[in-house]
């Protein structure tokens, strides 16, 4: 199985390509969200129904802004913040779907590949849970798999021993959705 997503971040515009090759071994065929206790199933539960109400309040603040410029696209919001609005959008979009789709095919315990720390990082550094650091330097893997770990601690949640891509759509939906509570 072959999956691709596109994840762009909407602070600094950079985009993320993950693309995995995935094989049947890398998780145990097991029921979706066997290896979860209820209390734990009930929170992830809810990050992905948090996931979609930030989707649906991105979209919202989007499809208003579309309109705008459809009628009027002269008008000042037609630019950069049409521009924000549609990749914010877009970001939250593609998260709740991989949410999704790691959920429906039971790939709770898929890995994050280590490309795709620097977004991990980001989001953490969004949410107050980790310090700032140079953006230029290289991220300590096992530093990183400390700060997620207390993150799942936080939201009681079993620390992983390493990073999956369930943990990066969750703490990528707290992100989006602390965003948005700020704005």
């Amino acid at each position: 199985m072959v999956m691709a997503v596109v994840i762009k971040r909407t602070t600094r515009r950079v985009c993320l390509l993950v693309a995995l090759c995935v094989s049947p071994s890398v998780f145990a065929v097991e029921s979706k969200m066997a290896a979860f206790s209820d209390a734990q199933q009930q929170t992830i539960s809810e990050f992905k129904s948090l996931a979609y109400t930030t989707m649906a309040r991105r979209y919202t603040q989007y499809s208003k802004l579309f309109n705008l410029c459809q009628q009027l696209p002269e008008d000042a919001a037609c630019g950069e913040r049409y521009d924000s609005a549609e990749s914010e959008y877009l970001a939250v979009k593609s998260v709740h779907g991989v949410f999704s789709m790691l959920l429906e095919e039971g790939m709770t315990r898929l890995p994050l590949p280590e490309m795709a720390y620097r977004e991990v990082s980001d989001a953490l550094i969004d949410l107050g849970v980790m310090p700032k650091q140079n953006v230029d330097s290289a991220i300590d893997a096992n530093a990183l798999l400390a700060v997620v770990q207390r993150w799942q601690r936080k939201h009681q949640l079993p620390a992983s021993e390493y990073i999956t891509m369930l943990d990066y759509v969750m703490i990528r939906t707290d992100a989006f959705a602390s965003d948005i509570q700020v704005q």
